[in-house]
């Protein structure tokens, strides 16, 4: 058999192949133990934020140094270097703040003039310094001033954090952050916000009313404030139509949206009061501006006639009653039903005209009749009597008043009823023209010819009764010339 070995040239090209194939299997791993190391290292940043965001959503707030260090479970990364926490000190407090001091650049050189992206209110951020061990971005610790940290693409050459390696070379760190935005989307991180959709409960005219403007977010307690263009004057509040806004956040007052109507009507039904350029302030000093409106809607009282007895009419005299009315509109539709005396008609809320006169003493028997009053789909309806005093019927006699047998040059009207106001006037065409200033009403002179109007109000603004001359010298039957007023009703004193 003929054997044949190696030469020398052939052991030396395996040897060669050998060294080659070795050479690139060290290499190889390498990059493969690299590429594992690096993505190992991702994983613990992106647990580490995980740990950070369980922390900040269950106590409302994010960790300060300390207290990172014993809620993430990898302090080093995978090329056992420390991790780096970089965090708004303001947001240890409270997480549902509207600004942070922390803005990213991505830059896409080491010069950074135009960076790629600017990213403001930044909460926090985890970093590694990659493989090349070397932190190239920012050093751990609280920011508690104005501060951009830029993140450069891969393969930069920089050396933005020269406190760690000192050393310039391709950018490899493993960054990543959480924004306030990405905070706010849990409830106890939620910014300061007023809705601007909500709900206000409607107003009835010339009522008390109490509301409160919700606010969320933020930390309380709250002070509302007017906008003055660049920030929130807690020293002034929205005020208008009768109501005013608290620095708490109640609106109050007695509404009065229609100032030229009647007592509780609104012109036109119904209305709305809007409320603008409000803001709150929360106690960290964050502010919210409501560029939008609150609307309250105003409603009418219901229907209502005030008056509760009518005055007696004197056989022979003018006569002269107006039904007075709150709530509803800004007009009223009337319907009269039942019996007058003759020359007496109803028209429009009033009863008018001069009373028949006859010889001798007829004694006529009183007068019944309902008045019903619609306005803004509202109804209100009232009975009444009137009697016609005859004076034929009364008996001749002497008085204690100025006059006797009902021959009475004035008529003086007492007040026993609750504290009023009156004045007196001059009867034309059968309404009384006031003539006189407003006066506190204990007693009053009404001559021939002469009206007194009582009023609620010491303005004289709100009309209680009116009465002429004769319809007082009905009710005098003892011919002393002295009748009382009580609360809108008359009597013989």
């Amino acid at each position: 058999m003929n054997k044949k070995g190696f030469t020398l040239i052939e052991l030396a090209m395996v040897l060669v192949i050998i060294g080659l194939v070795a050479g690139i299997g060290i290499t190889v791993l390498g990059i493969l133990i690299k590429r594992a190391q690096v993505n190992a290292t991702k994983e613990i940043v992106n647990a580490d934020v995980e740990a950070i965001l369980g922390y900040t959503f269950s106590s409302g707030k994010i960790p300060d140094a300390s207290t990172f260090s014993t809620i993430v479970r990898n302090k080093k990364d995978s090329f056992g270097k420390e991790i780096v926490y970089i965090y708004d000190e303001g947001l240890t407090d409270y997480c549902g703040r509207l600004k942070t001091n922390i803005t990213i650049q991505i830059c896409p050189d080491s010069a950074c003039t135009t960076p790629v992206q600017t990213i403001s209110d930044v909460a926090f951020i985890v970093l590694s310094g990659g493989a090349n061990y070397n932190n190239q971005t920012a050093g751990s610790g609280g920011i508690n001033s104005p501060t951009t940290i830029k993140i450069y693409q891969y393969g930069v050459s920089v050396d933005g954090y020269p406190d760690d390696m000192n050393r310039i070379e391709e950018y490899d760190d493993i960054v990543k952050w959480v924004t306030l935005a990405e905070l706010h989307h849990n409830d106890k991180c939620k910014p300061l916000f007023i809705d601007s959709n909500q709900t206000l409960p409607d107003a009835v005219e010339d009522t008390p009313y109490r509301a409160k403007i919700e606010v969320s977010g933020g930390v309380l307690p709250y002070q509302f404030g007017t906008w003055n263009g660049t920030s929130c004057d807690t020293a002034s509040q929205w005020s208008g139509y009768g109501l005013s806004l608290t620095a708490d956040g109640y609106i109050t007052g007695t509404v009065n949206y229609d100032t030229d109507s009647n007592v509780g009507s609104v012109t036109g039904c119904g209305g709305n009061i809007t409320i603008s350029d409000i803001c709150v302030k929360d106690s960290l000093g964050d502010e919210y501006h409501l560029t939008g409106n609150l609307t309250i809607k105003v409603f009418p009282q219901q229907v209502k006639i005030l008056t509760e007895v009518l005055p007696p009419a004197y056989e022979g005299s003018d006569y002269r009653v107006t039904f007075f009315v709150v709530g509803g509109g800004d007009s009223y539709s009337w319907n009269f039903t039942g019996s007058l005396p003759d020359n007496l008609s109803f028209s429009n809320g009033q009863i008018s005209g001069t009373v028949q006169s006859d010889t001798g003493c007829s004694n006529p028997s009183p007068y019944n009749f309902t008045v019903e009053t619609t306005s803004c789909d509202m109804t209100a309806s009232k009975g009444y009597v009137l009697t016609v005093v005859d004076p034929d019927c009364i008996s001749s006699g002497g008085g204690s008043g100025s006059g006797s047998g009902g021959s009475c040059s004035s008529i003086t009207v007492y007040n026993i009823g609750n504290q009023r106001y009156y004045r007196v006037g001059s009867i034309l065409l059968w309404w009384c023209i006031p003539s006189s200033s407003c006066s506190s009403f204990s007693s009053a002179n009404i001559s021939s010819g002469e009206c007194i109007i009582v009023y609620t109000n010491r303005r004289c603004r709100r009309t209680e009764a009116t009465y002429g001359y004769s319809s007082l010298k009905g009710y005098d039957t003892n011919n002393n010339c002295e009748v009382n007023y009580n609360n809108g009703a008359l009597s013989d004193r």
